[in-house]
């Protein structure tokens, strides 16, 4: 309850995640040591995965770091 800042941010979090990595992909969430973070799980090659995450930050992210209080990330995982 006292995160409940990051529901409307984890909401709109998958269109702007799909709007860079395309539909090919699923999400998850993970909390480590109260973080919570976004894994997505794609089918691209760590070079371009990398290039995405870098894409992904510059688009979405960094316009919410100021409202996630340090409670949020992401990060891109290859499919298994």
């Amino acid at each position: 309850n006292k995160n409940d800042f990051l529901i409307d941010i984890l909401l709109e979090a998958p269109e702007h995640i799909r709007k860079v990595f395309g539909d090919d992909i699923n999400l998850f969430l993970e909390l480590e040591d109260n973080e919570l973070f976004i894994i997505i799980k794609s089918k691209y090659m760590s070079e371009k995965a990398v290039k995405l995450e870098e894409k992904l930050f510059d688009e979405w992210f960094i316009g919410i770091m100021d409202k996630i209080d340090g409670k949020l990330n992401f990060m891109e995982e290859p499919y298994k």
